[in-house]
């Protein structure tokens, strides 16, 4: 309804796919921009796998200044390669795209381990 009323978007709820279509292809906040959002987002969808648009995602998603893809910060923060991250690691990096300029680890730690602790603890909670 908010989106709606404003005539743009304002609270999140993008599905991964579709934050891969507004990765590959950005539009303006409005309701036009989110339905050429959606459209590419069901394009995605047909021609890809799952595991595909996750590796589109992780490849694409922006991980604070001008770090773009889980390698570039796996390395540009951890000094390697994503394939040897703790879980500790993986989980902070996990939590950048969410909000990359205040939980860069280089400029706010705090912020930072306080997202990835968050992370862990629901990882624990649920088992994982």
């Amino acid at each position: 309804w908010q989106d709606l009323t404003s005539g743009r978007v304002i609270s999140g709820g993008s599905t991964l796919t579709m934050q891969v279509a507004r990765l590959l292809d950005p539009h303006p906040k409005t309701f036009g921009g989110k339905i050429r959002q959606l459209w590419r987002a069901l394009q995605l969808e047909w021609h890809l796998s799952k595991r595909e648009i996750l590796t589109l995602y992780l490849n694409r998603a922006p991980f604070g200044g001008t770090l773009q893809g889980i390698g570039a910060a796996s390395w540009a923060y951890l000094g390697k390669s994503p394939a040897n991250l703790s879980y500790s690691e993986a989980a902070m990096l996990a939590v950048l795209p969410q909000a990359p300029s205040r939980l860069r680890p280089d400029r706010w730690p705090e912020r930072a381990e306080a997202a990835r602790n968050k992370v862990l603890e629901r990882m624990a909670v649920q088992g994982v």
